[in-house]
Parts: structure tokens; sequence; C-alpha cells
């Protein structure tokens, strides 16, 4: 069993607030990239509505959980280059996997933002230990978590509107939510 199938509830959830987040955003969607997207079944949740109506893709690094439909990439600087641009781009509880360097870290998360032409979605855990570098809140407390993640985000991207925009449930003893976030720039952005 893969991680999104042993969190359904959450990944379901996770469609949800992503997409009434776009709904409500006026901005049209027609394609979204989900990064570290495990099996895909976050895909199919978007796949299946037909209101939105976007073809989606997704990446993985990890063979093991990747279906025939996702890609399989390296996620590193030189790999982040070869990706195209989408309307829409998810990096869900994936940033803190990166590397042990918080700079590294950064200098990764801002090559994939520019991948993203109107919305970036960004979701991280909620305890500390999941970190490989310091971060600053208290395990499952949302008000430090959210505040931690907005500024964070804020100051990597001081120029876009960066919005809390919902939880997903992960049902274990450790750590309860993780908390979704949406970066946006007012324009899109050229291909």
């Amino acid at each position: 069993m893969n991680y999104q199938e042993m969190h359904i509830e959450g990944t379901y959830q996770k469609y949800l607030a992503i997409s009434e987040y776009i709904k409500k955003s006026n901005k049209k969607i027609n394609t979204l990239l989900d990064i570290g997207c495990n099996s895909g079944k976050l895909l199919d949740y978007f796949n299946l509505d037909e209101e939105l109506n976007i073809k989606t893709f997704g990446i993985e690094q990890n063979l093991k959980y990747a279906s025939e439909n996702i890609r399989i990439i390296d996620l590193n600087n030189n790999n982040i280059n070869f990706i195209r641009k989408h309307d829409a781009v998810l990096l869900l509880s994936v940033f803190h996997q990166f590397s042990n360097d918080e700079d590294q870290s950064i200098k990764l998360l801002k090559k994939i933002r520019k991948k993203a032409k109107c919305i970036f979605f960004f979701q991280n855990p909620s305890i500390i230990d999941k970190f490989k570098f310091k971060v600053y809140f208290k395990n499952n407390d949302k008000k430090s978590i959210i505040n931690y993640n907005m500024n964070f985000l804020k100051k990597v991207f001081p120029e876009d509107k960066i919005n809390y925009i919902g939880k997903s449930e992960l049902n274990n003893k450790n750590e309860k939510y993780r908390y979704i976030f949406a970066v946006q720039r007012e324009v899109n952005e050229n291909d």
C-alpha cells in the first residue's frame, strides 16, 4: 500500500482545497503538474472533475510508487530545468525531503515555483522531525505551523500573494494534519 492509499481521506481533502481555490481564483488552469505525485491518486481526482477540465501530469522519483502514467525523474537542480511550465504546480509534502542544506532546498523550491505560470501549491509536514534542516514551529500546532509556512513562503517569494487554503488529514498518531498554501502572482507568467 502506498502513501496516498494509506491516507486516502487526506488525499481527497487536498483535492477539495486545491480545486476550490482554483475555481475561486478565476484563473484558467488548463494544465496541472504534481511533483512528487506518488501513485497519482490526487491526479485521478482532478481527472474526474469535468468542471475544471484540467490536463494533469505527474512526476515521481520513487519507482516503487509510480504508475505507468507517471514520469520518473530524480528531483535535483539540473533535472528541474527540463520540466516544462504548467498553469498550476503542486509540491505537496515533498520539500522537506530535498536536502539537508536549507539554502539548496530553497534554490530548488524557487526553480520549481517558476514552473507554475499561475498558481503554485505547497504543503509541508507538521512535525519538525520530518525536516532535514532546522524549522521553527511547534509540532502539530496549527497556528505556529501556518505562521511559519506563511512567513517562510513570503520570504522565499516576496512578490507573490500567499494564502493558506486548507488542510489534509493524515490519521497517524504523530501527525494529524498538513496545511496547504497557494502561492500566486497577480499576472500569469508567459511560457
